[in-house]
């Protein structure tokens, strides 16, 4: 996906579930598949969600025919987001991002995770996250956090009335 790992960051692509949405249907239109089974985790799980709803609408370009969700925020109100992801989405955002160091990433990630990655995990981690510019895109990264509150209704809406067997 845009703005993750390997992938290309630009500044000005709209990093909204929707547009991630919109990446996957293109895929999928571009390589010919009909139908997949769908492994999502952390923000990949709202897209997932936000594909379901389209599927539930009978417009989306492909058929699910299950999902698997890992770790992520499927339902709003159980996520916390840190404090640092706050300031992020604030208007002091972009110039946090530049200011950002691995440091802070990593003590961040030691406090979110059960299990916490090991100190060469980490760094790769950190690596994939500013390659390719990666500070400038991290405050609108974040927007999935309000956009799950403002779209509750219809990505939680989508897990319900889901016709595809689900898991967690």
């Amino acid at each position: 996906m845009l703005g993750f790992g390997r992938s290309d960051k630009p500044a000005g692509f709209d990093y909204t579930m929707a547009a991630s949405a919109d990446q996957w249907e293109a895929l999928a239109r571009h390589a010919g598949i009909d139908e997949a089974v769908v492994l999502a985790h952390d923000y990949g799980d709202t897209v997932a969600q936000e594909l379901l709803a389209r599927q539930n609408e009978r417009r989306l370009s492909f058929r699910i025919r299950a999902i698997a969700f890992l770790n992520g925020g499927l339902f709003p109100e159980a996520h916390h987001a840190l404090p640092i992801q706050k300031l992020l989405l604030g208007p002091l955002g972009p110039l946090l991002a530049r200011l950002s160091s691995y440091r802070r990433f990593a003590s961040s990630m030691r406090r979110i995770c059960a299990n916490p990655p090991g100190e060469p995990e980490l760094r790769e981690h950190w690596k994939l996250l500013v390659r390719n510019g990666g500070k400038r895109v991290i405050p609108k990264l974040l927007r999935y956090i309000p956009e799950r509150k403002a779209y509750r209704g219809r990505w939680v809406g989508a897990l319900r009335s889901a016709d595809v067997p689900l898991c967690l």
